[in-house]
């Protein structure tokens, strides 16, 4: 039996009745059909299994657990740092994928906001702390790896790439970017 066509705006389209009267499945309802489901659930291992810094995970439940049982303050800070990397890994990851469905400009200013998440986070909980210092040097830290880590870094690879040749660079780029 056919689908009857319905025509809307000059095209004909399949109509959203079936032909034993019902309706066909709506986005919502097909949520839970097993083709979804299975979607949703390899989706997710590819979230948590594709990188090798993911096995770092446990380090983060690990640090609340010895704060509250150890007085090892190192020990502590050891571990959350170790649990941190893959959140902020994953966190770069998600908004790389948002930003391939959004477009360039809104992916770079989700990349730019989100992309400074955990310095936001620990500055944030240091604040609230009174631990005004740690924020400052955070803030001096972030400034002079950007202007001269990652600049330093860019000269060194242009070196490397153009051996013979004089590098030229645009002083507006630079008055931008540094």
């Amino acid at each position: 039996m056919e689908t009857p066509q319905v025509e809307m705006g000059g095209f004909k389209v399949n109509s959203p009745q079936v032909p034993n009267g019902g309706l066909r499945p709506t986005v919502s309802s097909s949520w839970n059909s097993q083709g979804t489901v299975e979607r949703a659930l390899r989706s997710i291992r590819i979230v948590i299994f594709t990188s090798k810094l993911n096995l770092l995970m446990p380090f983060g439940p690990a640090s609340i657990i010895l704060h509250f049982t150890t007085r090892r303050h190192g020990l502590v800070f050891l571990f959350s740092m170790l649990g941190i990397m893959p959140l902020a890994e994953r966190l770069g990851y998600a908004t790389e994928q948002l930003a391939v469905y959004t477009g360039p400009t809104v992916g770079g200013l989700l990349n730019a906001t989100f992309g400074n998440a955990t310095e936001m986070i620990i500055a944030i909980y240091a604040l609230k702390n009174g631990m005004i210092r740690v924020v400052q040097q955070s803030l001096l830290g972030s400034i002079l790896s950007n202007m001269l880590l990652v600049m330093g870094c860019a000269f060194f690879a242009g070196g490397i790439v153009h051996r013979n040749k004089d590098q030229v660079f645009s002083k507006l780029s630079t008055q931008v970017y540094c």
